[in-house]
């Protein structure tokens, strides 16, 4: 029954924000941040979220497979910035 609540869920947030942590061609990662209902507000999400914690975003769209590459904020991140990434995702009910 649970898998039935979170896969409507994901229908209604098919807009998945994903931070770029490193070069993911060089052993770097992809962490998922959130999900949004919109492009618009992934992509306002994305600019609040880079001017604490900048870098390159990906937004996935569940629904069509679609990405799409944005850059947040600067290209030098602050000391703790991968903590906060963390902690968010988990706030937002989904572990990395």
């Amino acid at each position: 029954m649970s898998s039935v609540r979170f896969q409507s869920s994901r229908a209604r947030r098919p807009f998945c924000i994903l931070k770029v942590l490193g070069d993911v061609l060089d052993g770097g990662e992809v962490r998922f941040v959130e999900a949004t209902k919109t492009l618009q507000t992934a992509r306002r999400r994305i600019r609040t979220l880079g001017e604490s914690c900048p870098g390159e975003f990906v937004i996935y769209n569940q629904q069509t497979g679609e990405r799409m590459s944005i850059k947040g904020g600067v290209d030098v991140l602050p000391p703790g910035c991968e903590y906060s990434l963390r902690r968010a995702s988990h706030h937002s009910g989904h572990g990395s």
